[in-house]
């Protein structure tokens, strides 16, 4: 089940979505709740590693030819090499860059008497994140009738 990451509170049985609507279940998040899913990408020593042992077989195919012809020689080592890598490279797990998600739920503003603060610590989350998700107060000069 899920808990709210600002306040600890569980879903109450109304926000659940019942069994007999499989289909209207939305990842098993509880309605009106909100989903935060954080993503880093970081980058891979696996990978790291392969392209350094690349680096220096290139450096070694390249010592065996005259210096003149180098230049002309360095692609096509390089070449040769980066195929016979390919499939490594290829394998998952050998990504240049690595990704790690995590996901938690946060509780509905409308929850605040079950959890006094979260509704601070909700606008204040969606204020860091620039997002426009939560209803503010109507301004009393608004709600008044024009005459």
């Amino acid at each position: 089940m899920s808990t709210c990451v600002l306040s600890g509170i569980t879903p109450l049985d109304s926000e659940l979505i019942p069994e007999d609507l499989e289909h209207a279940k939305q990842n098993g998040h509880p309605i009106g709740w909100i989903e935060v899913r954080v993503r880093r990408f970081y980058p891979n020593p696996a990978w790291q590693e392969v392209q350094a042992v690349k680096d220096a077989m290139v450096a070694q195919q390249l010592e065996a030819v005259p210096e003149e012809h180098r230049e002309v020689a360095e692609s096509t080592v390089r070449i040769q090499i980066e195929a016979m890598f390919a499939a490594l490279e290829m394998q998952k797990g050998n990504e240049a860059v690595l990704m790690e998600e995590e996901h938690r739920m946060v509780a509905p503003e409308l929850r605040e008497n079950d959890a006094p603060g979260l509704t601070a610590a909700l606008r204040t989350l969606c204020e860091q994140l620039e997002l426009d998700w939560l209803d503010e107060p109507e301004d009393k000069a608004e709600s008044e009738p024009e005459n």
